[in-house]
Parts: C-alpha cells; sequence; structure tokens
C-alpha cells in the first residue's frame, strides 16, 4: 500500500504528460514539435542537475549517519 501511494500519483503523471505530448506532436507534427521536444529535453536536463545534486547530497548525508551509528558523532 505504501508503494501504491507513491507510485499511483507518479503514474497518473506520466500518463497526463505523455497525452499532452503526443497530443501536440499529432497537432504541430514537423519542425514545431521537433524543436519544441528538444526545448523540453533541454529544460528537464537542467532543473535535474541541481534536483540531482541536492539528492545525492542528502544520500550521503543519511549514508555518513547510518555508519556513524547512534551516539557516534
Amino acid at each position: 500500500l505504501g508503494y501504491m501511494k507513491v507510485a499511483f500519483p507518479l503514474m497518473l503523471m506520466s500518463i497526463v504528460v505523455s497525452t499532452v505530448y503526443l497530443l501536440f506532436w499529432h497537432h504541430y507534427h514537423g519542425l514545431v514539435s521537433l524543436l519544441g521536444t528538444l526545448a523540453a529535453g533541454a529544460l528537464i536536463w537542467l532543473v535535474s542537475i541541481p534536483v540531482n545534486n541536492l539528492l545525492l547530497r542528502t544520500e550521503e548525508t543519511s549514508a555518513g549517519k547510518v555508519l556513524s551509528g547512534p551516539g557516534q558523532a
């Protein structure tokens, strides 16, 4: 049930984004859709860089806490 609480909203978001993308591609088939796809990919890549750095930093911090153990700071 815990997995379902996390995965179901992500699945719905994925379906909505995919449907919008397919409708956009169908309506603007050609150069506009290709440039839009490249722009969206570049934007997602630029946003993912700080998010990945933040997640890696959080993972390293929590791994350090696990390795040091309780009461061993």
